[in-house]
């Protein structure tokens, strides 16, 4: 089972009429709704509310063929407000005090399952005092399960409570990955004023990760894997509905794989012949291509990518 932990919240999605779309959301959780709709088995581990809005949530993952491994809480759904322009979307978030921040890291290895074997974290729910740590808790018990771990960091300065203790934290995670994925925007942060592929190659480098794919909206991505570059062209949208979701829809393509063609066993991501990495990115992109077509995260089945 691919396993995906942390944040999940509706999103309310402005529409032409000025009115709001309630849709279910949260990087980390499109992420598993991807990969489940690649016909892995996936878990989605973090807490969701058991109000109206955390119904939505679960019974949208449910649907997509996804389990959910952590008991509903009592707790209010966390909500993001975003507004498109250009099709392109802007957040504002309300996150205190909810259901998926109700976490520790006993709690969420309590409820890793036995036939996990591969966790993905990543994004919001890495940044806070709280519930950070408890996520990079269960992710170095996962790696000492020996589960294949991945991170999409999807950094957001503005919700980073301590910039210090983040980049400590993130660090440990990155030095322990075994596949990361990062947006030109991320690693722009993390090393700010060096060129991007650059950058990428080094981080790449520096925490010894075996697969690093650095995404670039319409440009497509890159790869760094033994050393070596791989790129995958961008495939274009037709037509561009908005982008909500799309790096998410890659991630989740990019685990599905993984665990498809058996690369979360030991070694097997170094034996990776290249032109099956670039099949696999290929695949990644069309699938966040056809999510592009769709209004919100909207991620293809197995079917429409063949």
């Amino acid at each position: 089972m691919i396993v995906v932990g942390c944040e999940n919240l509706i999103d309310l999605i402005q529409q032409p009429s000025g009115h709001f779309a309630a849709i279910a959301g949260g990087s980390p959780y499109n992420t598993a709704r991807a990969a489940a709709r690649q016909g892995q088995p996936t878990g989605y581990l973090t807490p969701i509310s058991n109000d109206r809005f955390g119904d939505i949530l679960a019974q949208t993952f449910e649907a997509d063929g996804g389990v959910l491994l952590s008991p509903r809480a009592a707790a209010p759904c966390s909500l993001a407000i975003v507004t498109l322009s250009n099709g392109q979307p802007a957040y504002q978030f309300y996150r205190e005090g909810t259901a998926e921040r109700a976490v520790t890291g006993n709690s969420l290895v309590a409820a890793l399952p036995d036939g996990a074997r591969i966790l993905s974290v990543g994004s919001l729910a890495l940044s806070g005092l709280h519930d950070g740590p408890a996520w990079a808790a269960c992710f170095k018990v996962a790696k000492a399960r020996g589960l294949f771990c991945a991170i999409d960091p999807n950094i957001r300065p503005a919700f980073i409570a301590d910039e210090p203790a983040f980049r400590a934290r993130l660090t440990a995670m990155l030095d322990a990955a075994d596949m990361v994925k990062l947006s030109d925007e991320d690693i722009g942060w993390l090393m700010p004023g060096a060129p991007v592929e650059e950058a990428a190659a080094k981080l790449a480098a520096q925490h010894r990760i075996p697969l690093l794919v650095l995404t670039l909206g319409a440009e497509g991505a890159l790869a760094f894997h033994n050393g070596t570059t791989q790129r995958q062209p961008g495939i274009a949208a037709n037509p561009l509905v908005d982008t909500v979701g799309a790096g998410d829809t890659f991630m989740g393509s990019l685990l599905a794989q993984m665990q498809e063609f058996n690369l979360d066993e030991p070694g097997a991501l170094a034996a990776l012949p290249a032109e099956r990495l670039a099949a696999i990115l290929h695949r990644a992109a069309k699938a966040a291509a056809i999510n592009c077509t769709r209004e919100g995260c909207n991620p293809p089945l197995l079917a429409e990518l063949a």
